[in-house]
């Protein structure tokens, strides 16, 4: 929110006269006049300012920024082009160059042989084009090796010619290209490193793009200094304004603060566990407590990690740093000595071997600092191999999310029956995941505990107490008093909810069960529920304004028989959680903000089911 302030901020900006105007018009018409898009971006930026804002500040005052970004760009694609030209199978180099010829002949219009088919290309920045056009002739356009060999990829089909001389060339040609195609189904790395040649940009910007780029150096430098005032004026930060504050509170490596000088004397030792999921941040704010040590000093960094575990990369951790202390040895200016240790402690050697025959397939065949790449590094099981089959897989190779739960929920139960005493555990990627999986475990009747897995809002009993919360805030909302009269603890049927309504269509529904009392248009059971409910409603609303909102809604819940509605234990400890929320509106009189109480909502979850075993 805070984010999305200061980008308006900075976007309305363009009606002062300013030095940095220009640069907000250029980006506006850049985004064809979409403000909103504009200032979203600008505030995602902001979200990672710790990436980018010494970079930004640097371009402002240097001339040759463009000449340094450009080098970089270059950089990359001479190392992506070397790392290509290692990938290419021993022994075809010659028969892809002269069926590139060939191909390259037929789809002339002059009959000339395009440039780029002409050599064999090498590993530097001008041989792009080369591997380019190899890609194109080998891939198809999804990045798959070609399958067919036809007229549109330089290969007639050889019934178009009458000459039999002819006719037979144009048949070894096809069948040469197919054995080639054939032989380079197996060749996983010199496929994907053609693949990510075609994404890579081009290595210089154009003078539009340039344009382009000062203007988010002027803008992006502005809103973090609107981010700073936001702050200031709200009293709150970042994280990331912490982590930036500590790194300034350090100063410069050549000039230390006098609490960099103070931390240098009394800190002797750093252990940095996880470090493979180190930010750049991160990495400059141990430098810069270790900037005056010195070999034989008696102080010690000891970083631990495993980069093959790095999963943090969108919170910019950079597997990159690790990489690189371990190849060049050292940490800033301390010499690192680098220790693998490959005794796995966890697993029986069954999944460690299964572990060590399929994942270097899995994982790139090279590490790479530049992209973050990771190799595999095998490991040796310290425990022995148990009994029975170490892993089984139960492939779903297209998605289907309910029949996925259903063989959890039947490997579960087999593991149960298998092991009563047993320990079970479901692994996902993320929490989406297990949204079946969930829904299936629960109607089967398999209880489980989940810490911060499920959504707190996806609860009944919180949809519920949602449900009487917006008709509180919101006594027009339709939609709310409909749920909430359907909720266990007032229980209208659908036919009674029909009923009221339509009685009183134009009104608030609080009208329609006033109507509907007593009046004979509901059903027998439906009347004696509104009878009882509608006294306490009414009590709500009149009270509201004299309340603080936890009180009113967990007072109205209450009596109404929400906490005896309940399917457990963990259903009542979850409604506290929901309650604890409301305390942050407590404001009497108040009517809070509906979006906002959803947003902060769904970034809570459901309590663990407390009466879940193993």
């Amino acid at each position: 929110r805070l984010y999305l302030e200061a980008a308006r901020l900075t976007v309305e900006a363009l009606e002062e006269e300013g030095e940095w105007t220009a640069a907000i018009e250029h980006l506006i018409g850049h985004l064809d006049n979409r403000l909103d898009r504009l200032q979203q971006l600008i505030a995602d930026m902001l979200a990672r300012r710790d990436l980018w804002l010494r970079g930004v500040v640097d371009a402002a005052n240097s001339d040759d920024m463009r000449d340094r970004l450009e080098s970089v760009l270059s950089g990359r694609i001479a190392e992506a082009i070397e790392r290509l030209a290692d990938a290419v199978p021993a022994g075809c180099q010659s028969e892809i160059i002269e069926l590139m010829q060939f191909a390259a002949v037929n789809l002339s219009e002059a009959g000339s042989v395009d440039s780029n088919t002409a050599r064999w290309p090498g590993n530097a920045l001008e041989d792009r084009l080369v591997w380019e056009s190899m890609a194109d002739f080998l891939l198809t356009q999804t990045g798959d090796w070609r399958k067919q060999v036809t007229k549109a990829n330089g290969f007639p089909a050889p019934s178009s010619v009458r000459d039999a001389d002819v006719k037979e060339y144009l048949n070894g040609m096809k069948q040469r290209m197919s054995e080639l195609l054939a032989a380079l189904q197996s060749e996983e790395t010199f496929r994907q490193q053609l693949c990510l040649l075609r994404q890579l940009p081009p290595e210089r910007y154009t003078d539009e793009e340039w344009e382009t780029l000062q203007a988010l150096f002027s803008l992006l430098k502005v809103a973090a200094g609107y981010l700073l005032l936001v702050f200031r004026q709200h009293g709150q930060v970042d994280f990331t304004e912490i982590a930036m504050a500590a790194v300034r509170a350090l100063g410069e490596p050549e000039m230390p603060t006098d609490l960099a000088l103070a931390l240098d004397y009394r800190i002797h030792h750093l252990l940095v566990d996880e470090f493979q999921d180190t930010s750049s941040s991160q990495a400059e704010l141990l430098q810069r407590l270790t900037a005056g040590w010195q070999t034989g000093d008696g102080r010690t960094l000891f970083l631990v990690g495993d980069p093959m575990q790095s999963i943090y990369r969108f919170r910019q951790a950079e597997v990159g740093l690790f990489l690189d202390i371990r190849d060049s040895g050292y940490f800033g200016q301390i010499q690192m000595r680098f220790l693998r240790l490959s005794v796995n402690f966890r697993s029986q050697s069954g999944i460690v071997e299964w572990v060590n025959r399929y994942f270097p397939r899995i994982l790139p065949d090279t590490d790479s600092v530049s992209t973050g790449a990771v190799s595999y590094a095998s490991s040796v099981a310290f425990h022995a191999a148990s009994s029975g089959e170490a892993v089984r897989i139960y492939p779903y190779l297209q998605k289907d999310d309910r029949a996925e739960a259903e063989q959890v929920g039947a490997i579960v139960a087999q593991a149960r029956a298998a092991q009563p005493d047993g320990r079970i555990a479901v692994l996902v990627r993320n929490r989406s995941h297990l949204a079946s999986i969930v829904v299936h475990l629960r109607r089967k009747g398999l209880r489980f505990q989940a810490v911060e897995i499920e959504q707190l809002a996806q609860r009944v009993v919180i949809r519920d107490l949602m449900a009487l919360t917006r008709a509180l805030v919101h006594p027009a909302d339709r939609i709310a008093w409909l749920a909430l009269l359907r909720a266990p603890f007032c229980g209208l049927s659908l036919q009674d909810l029909h009923t009221v309504a339509n009685t009183l269509p134009q009104h608030v529904l609080i009208d329609s069960l006033r109507a509907c009392a007593g009046s004979g248009v509901l059903s027998e059971e439906g009347g004696q529920r509104v009878n009882r409910v509608l006294p306490i409603l009414e009590r709500a609303l009149m009270l509201y304004d004299r309340m603080s909102l936890r009180r009113c809604v967990e007072g109205i819940w209450v009596s109404l028989g929400g906490p005896a509605s309940v399917q457990n234990e963990t259903d009542l400890a979850d409604a506290e959680v929901y309650f604890q929320l409301l305390e942050n509106f407590d404001v009497i009189g108040y009517r809070p903000d509906i979006q906002e109480l959803d947003e902060r909502l769904v970034r809570l979850f459901a309590l663990p089911d407390v009466a879940a075993d193993d």
